[in-house]
This record gives C-alpha cells, sequence and structure tokens, in this order.
C-alpha cells in the first residue's frame, strides 16, 4: 500500500522494476493488486506519487511463497 498526501493530490502508481504492471488507484492510496498470486510475481516493485510540485517513490519487495498440495484419487469400476 502506497499512503499518499500533497496539495495538489499526488497521482499514484506502480511500476515492476522489470517492467509496467497493473496497478489500481483509490483517492490517496494505491494498492498493488495481484489477481492470481505466484512466484512469477515475486520482485522488485515501485510506488510513485507525482503531482506539479514533483515526485517522490517508495520501492518494495514482493515475496511469494506458494505451497502445493495435490490429492490424487483413482475409483475403479471393477
Amino acid at each position: 500500500m502506497c499512503n499518499t498526501t500533497g496539495v495538489p493530490t499526488p497521482s499514484v502508481h506502480w511500476i515492476r522494476m522489470i517492467d509496467n504492471y497493473k496497478y489500481q488507484n483509490f483517492t490517496g492510496v494505491s494498492y498493488l493488486r495481484f489477481d492470481l498470486v505466484d512466484e512469477g510475481d515475486e520482485g522488485r516493485y515501485k510506488c510513485i506519487a507525482t503531482n506539479s510540485v514533483g515526485s517522490d517513490e517508495k520501492t518494495v519487495d514482493i515475496v511469494v511463497f506458494c505451497e502445493y498440495s495435490f490429492h490424487v484419487y483413482y475409483v475403479s469400476n471393477l
């Protein structure tokens, strides 16, 4: 989450350090959103707040822990 304040109100967006990534903006607060998380989402992201006076940024590292569990059931028609 990226909390921002400023006059004029800053626009906020997220950038993945490799390329542009999806972001969701709210008034003064921006949440980085992952719809289906997997190991490929892990990495460094930057939140950037900008208005006509200037800009500020914050970098965060996202770590993804995945635990997989598979159950195989076999039903015989014998």
